[in-house]
């Protein structure tokens, strides 16, 4: 009978910590979203004066309107989250239509990983992660094959190696990441089964 029971404090340590990660990801994600748009202001602005691209300004624009509109009406947390990744996503691809590789996607894409994998779990990182590889794998081919260009003239369409370099760049920061989130999600459980 001892080994029915002997896993239950284990069991009640995955809980607990679940509980309170979950409780915590409920209550940062409205600050986050207010930071957001706090911060979003004042970079708003300047990027728009500094775009000569229409693709880009909209994006800007219209992910920055979401944020408000899932920052100020009480959508559930599930909702609000994704509509946060989706406008990460959207400025990524912003700035590969506007720059190819020569833009900040990859900065977007980190962002994108790391607050699925923060604000969700590892699973939503990880498919954060392939769908920025398939991302990049369209991308590079409709720039390598010419079936696309980047609307800025600082913009670069590459070469078949430098949109594989910027995809593993891409996988190997973000790899690192789930890793450093999923060894601290590991090591909360440990303290909490020998509290």
């Amino acid at each position: 009978m001892d080994n029915i029971f002997s896993n239950r404090p284990d069991i009640d340590a995955e809980k607990e910590t679940s509980r309170i990660y979950k409780n915590w990801r409920e209550n940062f994600a409205l600050p986050l979203l207010v930071g957001v748009l706090i911060f979003g202001a004042f970079v708003l602005f300047p990027a728009i004066l500094a775009s000569d691209s229409l693709v880009q300004k909209t994006f800007f624009i219209s992910t920055y309107l979401l944020t408000i509109v899932v920052t100020v009406v009480r959508f559930s947390y599930p909702v609000r989250m994704i509509i946060f990744l989706l406008n990460i996503y959207i400025l990524g691809i912003g700035e590969l239509l506007t720059y190819g590789t020569n833009g900040d996607s990859l900065f977007f894409f980190l962002s994108l990983t790391t607050f699925a994998t923060m604000m969700f779990s590892v699973q939503a990182g990880i498919a954060s992660i392939i769908i920025n590889l398939i991302t990049y794998a369209i991308f590079g081919t409709l720039y390598v094959n010419g079936l696309l260009v980047p609307s800025s003239p600082q913009g670069s369409p590459a070469t078949v190696a430098g949109w594989i370099s910027e995809a593993l760049a891409m996988l190997m920061f973000t790899v690192i990441i789930i890793l450093g989130f999923r060894s601290f999600r590991t090591r909360i459980l440990r303290s909490k089964k020998t509290n």
